[in-house]
């Protein structure tokens, strides 16, 4: 199971139902793994095990996945790419010749830290540091492209700055109020150029 997700689905008399889940107890208890047909079931390093029984006359129909802790952290990786990897990949192939990521691709990355940003500035905390540094690296980038608002930039690159002085100060006020001043310069812009 290392590195994957298994996934098991059977319908059995009700006694072997039985049995296989005792195995599966027993795989949780850290004894001897199970068997299922050829399917090893090694219980050791397991983040999520869902299972689901559904009684079908006098059978059990069972479904199980095992997910493992290789299996998740692969997952994690593949979707929490580093800003710089999921950059490097836009740029070339997607690029518009002038060396920058695909605009549709950094708006909607920016679009979901900035909602992170924003989700900790309501709960009254200071966000993730790497959210708020890709944040900021992203900024950098969205303001080089041509017309896609030039006349908001330096009001944005100020608020971003601002942003940046009051997480580095551990000033949630302030770090507050330049999540708001950059939500109304992003509904400005997006007003006129959406």
């Amino acid at each position: 199971m290392k590195g994957k997700e298994k996934k098991f689905e059977k319908t059995l008399p009700v006694e072997e139902a039985c049995s296989l889940v005792a195995t599966l107890a027993s795989g949780l208890r850290g004894e001897a793994a199970g068997q299922l047909e050829g399917l090893e079931i090694d219980l050791k390093d397991f983040t999520s095990l869902k299972m689901s029984l559904e009684r079908k006359n006098d059978l059990i129909a069972i479904k199980l996945k095992v997910k493992t802790a290789q299996a998740k952290e692969k997952s994690h990786r593949a979707k929490n790419a580093s800003p710089k990897e999921e950059k490097s990949k836009e740029i070339g192939d997607n690029s518009d010749g002038n060396g920058l990521p695909d605009y549709k691709k950094l708006k909607k990355r920016m679009k979901k830290s900035f909602k992170a940003l924003s989700s900790s500035a309501r709960e009254g905390s200071l966000p993730d540091e790497k959210v708020l540094g890709a944040f900021i690296e992203d900024s950098g980038i969205m303001v080089q492209y041509p017309d896609k608002g030039e006349e908001f930039y330096e009001e944005y690159k100020s608020s971003v700055t601002e942003l940046d002085q009051a997480f580095k100060q551990s000033d949630l006020i302030k770090f507050q109020a330049a999540v708001d001043a950059l939500n109304k310069i992003q509904k400005k812009s997006h007003e006129k150029y959406k």
